[in-house]
């Protein structure tokens, strides 16, 4: 093993911090560099190397370092968690949207709750939200801060590593450092942010559903399909008919498509062009929408 030959600098990257222990003083693990006197409030610290590795405990310290950065205790924000549970940790200010669905969700987890406790059954297991298809959403992340991810690469840190671990820990430095720290040594610790994580970080944006075109309509009635296919319950203009033999009057009514093939023969009534109209013969008449069916 080699012997070291020169000091070894410790220094906190804010300047609140400095010392210097001699080469014939420098022990092999950072257990016994922190139990020095110069160290007596900073016992638990963790220190990091030049490449960017963070140390503690009976980590050794390689003779062939010769500075090391001390990371000193600040004010603490909770780091966003690498496991699904994520979901759980809040962001401190989270979007209305976001908000609403958590409030939605303990109301719901609530009245579950007392209506099993008063009929005397457990309250069933609450169900995860499955991740949405990646062509649903829009992801925004927010902003790194720069003199923080400047820092951390100036210690040595990967810079896609420290702006991961500075989302996950909303900026905070000792937070990130503190992270990887923790994650180092983990297979999957430079993959993407999980749909949890961006979640939890108010970074995903749900796209709005696409709103139908008199086109996209036209298309549907050429081709036979029923226009709910491509409009859903959104009002489009089109023609539109009543169907007295299928209790479709008054508001309810079909489209052309459903006209021609679920409602032939029927007591149909030709209603003319509707501006807002989508057709109820899916939702009306079940499983006797042909039209809908095969589009399905």
């Amino acid at each position: 093993m080699t012997s070291r030959t020169s000091s070894l600098l410790i220094e906190s990257f804010d300047g609140r911090f400095s010392t210097t222990v001699d080469a014939d003083k420098v022990p092999s693990s950072v257990a016994s560099l922190l139990a020095l006197p110069a160290f007596a409030q900073h016992a638990d610290a963790k220190l990091v190397t030049p490449d960017g590795r963070v140390c503690s405990g009976n980590d050794t310290i390689a003779p062939t370092i010769t500075r090391l950065t001390i990371l000193l205790p600040r004010a603490r924000r909770p780091i966003v968690s690498t496991s699904l549970s994520a979901e759980a940790a809040a962001p401190p200010q989270r979007p209305a949207a976001a908000a609403a669905t958590s409030i939605n969700d303990v109301v719901t987890s609530f009245m579950q709750q007392f209506n099993a406790a008063r009929s005397g059954t457990p309250a069933a297991e609450p169900v995860p939200q499955e991740e949405p298809a990646a062509d649903t959403y829009d992801v925004v992340l927010p902003d790194v801060a720069a003199d923080e991810l400047g820092m951390m690469i100036s210690m040595g840190f990967d810079e896609q590593r420290a702006r991961k671990a500075l989302l996950l820990a909303r900026n905070s430095l000792e937070n990130a450092i503190e992270w990887i720290g923790e994650h180092q040594d983990d297979a999957d610790i430079d993959n993407p942010l999980t749909f949890a994580q961006l979640r939890a970080l108010g970074a995903i944006r749900m796209k709005k559903p696409t709103i139908p075109t008199p086109d996209d309509v036209e298309r549907a009635t050429e081709h036979g399909i029923c226009t709910l296919a491509v409009s859903g319950r959104t009002f489009c203009p089109q023609p539109w008919f009543s169907c007295k033999t299928c209790n479709l009057v008054d508001s309810d009514g079909c489209c052309a498509s459903c006209a021609d093939r679920c409602h032939r023969g029927h007591d149909l009534e030709a209603k003319g062009h509707s501006e807002r109209f989508y057709c109820d013969c899916p939702i009306k008449c079940g499983s006797s929408c042909v039209a809908l069916g095969e589009f399905q």
